[in-house]
């Protein structure tokens, strides 16, 4: 493994002014969607009517999940997970954090238009935490989207990107990459840090940093896992069981000391 050492950043007023700018453009995105949370597949939904609240009621809930705006000031990209119905994937990790059920919004900060970028409700596939690259042509983001072949809600997680000028979304590559369970330990999290953002660590989510960074408009650095091996967000609730009997069997061989 490489390791590059980067300089310090010196914190000036037009970079205090850009962030704050960015908070703002961002608070705007969220209202400005907020004001259309109730989204079905033809358009906006009426409003319910008021009930006692019901455990369908909590597991229609749509909430966002990260915000990120592109270098020229113009879109935001917004992680948005779908309600926990039927027809989605379950049991890899906990539902209420769950991103393999999520879709990327892209909003217009000049007219206010919104569309699903993702369309992933069809292959119970998720897409999260975008990252702009540094002059804004291109979106990356993690998937558990199938491709030909592959089991419905996908069976590990990848990069995908989207060109900006082409419209195309695409797989960067077969190879997994690693992804923290979210409720983790904050002892283990990804720590990537340089490239075309500086010091900062772009983050999925409060509790999972990107397993990739843009290293520059062209190229992207990404933690990616052996052959064979899964995701964490996949395999979160079945691991420890898989661990166990793989342990039981190699103490029953006699190739594992008690």
């Amino acid at each position: 493994m490489r390791i590059s050492s980067y300089g310090r950043t010196t914190v000036t007023s037009r970079m205090r002014a850009s962030v704050r700018a960015e908070i703002v453009r961002s608070a705007a995105c969220l209202l400005a969607f907020a004001g259309c949370i109730c989204i079905a597949d033809g358009g906006l939904a009426a409003p319910p009517a008021a009930h006692a609240l019901t455990i369908d009621d909590v597991l229609d809930i749509t909430r966002i999940d990260r915000v990120a705006l592109s270098p020229d000031g113009e879109l935001v990209a917004v992680a948005v997970q779908r309600p926990a119905r039927a027809g989605e994937v379950f049991g890899r990790t906990a539902y209420e954090v769950d991103p393999g059920r999520s879709d990327i919004w892209l909003i217009s900060l000049k007219t206010g238009h919104k569309r699903n970028l993702t369309q992933g409700r069809e292959l119970a596939a998720g897409f999260w935490c975008p990252s702009w690259s540094p002059d804004g042509s291109k979106l990356a983001m993690l998937s558990t989207r199938p491709e030909p072949g592959e089991p419905r809600g996908g069976n590990n997680v990848r990069i995908y990107l989207w060109d900006r000028s082409g419209e195309q979304l695409r797989r960067l590559s077969s190879a997994a990459v690693t992804t923290q369970t979210r409720y983790g330990s904050p002892m283990r999290p990804l720590d990537l840090r340089g490239g075309a953002a500086g010091q900062s660590v772009h983050r999925c989510s409060d509790e999972e940093n990107a397993p990739f960074l843009w290293l520059d408009q062209k190229r992207l650095l990404a933690v990616i896992l052996p052959d064979g091996q899964v995701s964490g967000l996949i395999d979160e609730y079945a691991r420890p069981v898989d661990q166990t009997a793989r342990t039981s069997e190699a103490l029953r061989a006699g190739s594992l000391a008690t």
